[in-house]
């Protein structure tokens, strides 16, 4: 990694006259440092392709996988760590990998060449050496039937009788999840996630306009931190003029400063509240029938906006004793505009040429559409524009 600086490579540094840093080497990981401009990472990408082979790959089988397959080992009491994890998720993964054929250089038994897994897990009965390799069963550039069907049953044999090979290329492996071959983390995420059902209150909370979400339970108040660590102190508020127990209820809903800025937006919003649970309250909100989208979006949103500021002028005030700001809000109300109508003017090009607006009056949207166009119209008329296309919505 050294040698990236030598190229179109911009490392990291601490600052500007430190040392560079390209990377950190632990017992079981190394940690990439880099800018992320296209051509850094596409170096330090390239770099990574050209090392894989005979770097990790040999440092990983030399200390695992010593007298077999990386894909033959099964999990088992006593592994590392690192090497314990891949075998987790071994048996979810190697069922998405396919390599195509090219040079041959893959164990013939243990990677997934065939579409059908390992042929090793086929109920073979025949020994399945980690050194034996697809190259071995291609001659002249196509399958050597007559020795496969000496190992493998017939089924197998028609199947791999379809498959190409590619004898100037190297294997590749394909990543059977997405359409372009190449790996992502979103499609793995999704095939191997556990899914559960929907919730009102996981729907609400995980709101795709919000970065931040409110668990319940979760905030790390005095009360929570004193009985899961075992902490011996004193629990005390700082939302209240008298401090008292600092609890997720009290923080969130019945504090001083909680029961203040509940009641402003409740009351704006024309939502009846009591001071009870953090999750009575909110769910109070939650449940007020919206009268369209956009009061909707606002009482989902409110609640966690709320909480989030809450919480974040407690933790201003509690470890950096400061006060945070307060914001002045404005209420602000849309009239009805009085009936009127306006268009604009443009060329064939699309280029602005004029626009206009005018007053009607009391009429309907069609009559004012209509006096629109016709106002258009004696205007280019006037300005000696012929040949017109009018445009409207309705």
């Amino acid at each position: 990694m050294d040698q990236l600086t030598e190229a179109a490579f911009i490392p990291y540094s601490v600052d500007r006259n430190g040392p560079i840093v390209t990377h950190l080497c632990y017992a079981d990981d190394t940690i990439l440092f880099s800018s992320r401009d296209q051509q850094s990472l596409q170096n330090m990408m390239d770099k990574l392709k050209r090392t894989s082979n005979n770097l990790f790959r040999t440092f990983i089988e030399a200390k695992y996988c010593k007298r077999g397959h990386r894909v033959s080992y099964k999990l088992r009491p006593g592994l590392p760590q690192i090497w314990k994890r891949h075998m987790e998720i071994k048996e979810e993964t190697e069922k998405y990998i396919l390599w195509k054929i090219g040079k041959g250089n893959l164990s013939f038994w243990w990677d997934n060449w065939t579409g059908q897994g390992a042929l090793a897990n086929l109920g073979v009965n025949y020994p399945t050496p980690k050194g034996t390799k697809v190259q071995q069963f291609i001659r002249s550039k196509k399958w050597d039937v007559t020795r496969l069907q000496a190992i493998i049953p017939h089924r197998l044999v028609r199947i791999i009788r379809k498959i190409k090979i590619h004898p100037m290329d190297d294997d590749r492996p394909v990543w059977t999840l997405e359409q372009s071959g190449k790996f992502s983390c979103n499609s793995t995420w999704n095939a191997l996630r556990t899914t559960k059902n929907h919730t009102f209150t996981g729907i609400k909370t995980w709101h795709p306009k919000l970065p931040f979400k409110l668990f319940e339970k979760r905030p790390p108040t005095d009360e929570i931190v004193i009985k899961k660590f075992k902490i011996q102190g004193t629990s005390k508020c700082t939302c209240c003029s008298q401090a008292s127990c600092e609890s997720i209820d009290h923080l969130f809903s019945t504090s001083q400063i909680a029961g203040e800025v509940w009641s402003f937006f409740s009351n704006s919003c024309g939502i009846t509240i009591q001071q009870g649970t953090m999750r009575a309250m909110i769910m109070r909100w939650w449940l007020t029938k919206p009268k369209n989208k956009v009061e909707e979006m606002i009482l989902q949103c409110i609640p966690i906006v709320i909480c989030w500021h809450i919480w974040k002028a407690r933790c201003s005030y509690k470890f950096e004793e400061r006060l945070q700001q307060c914001l002045s809000i404005k209420t602000v109300s849309w009239l009805k505009p009085a009936p009127g109508g306006g268009g604009v003017v443009r060329d064939h090009n699309g280029n602005f040429i004029m626009a206009f607006s005018a007053y009607f009056g009391k009429c309907s949207n069609n009559v004012a559409e209509a006096k629109t166009m016709l106002m258009g119209i004696k205007w280019c008329k006037t300005n000696n524009i012929r040949n017109l296309i009018v445009e409207t919505d309705s």
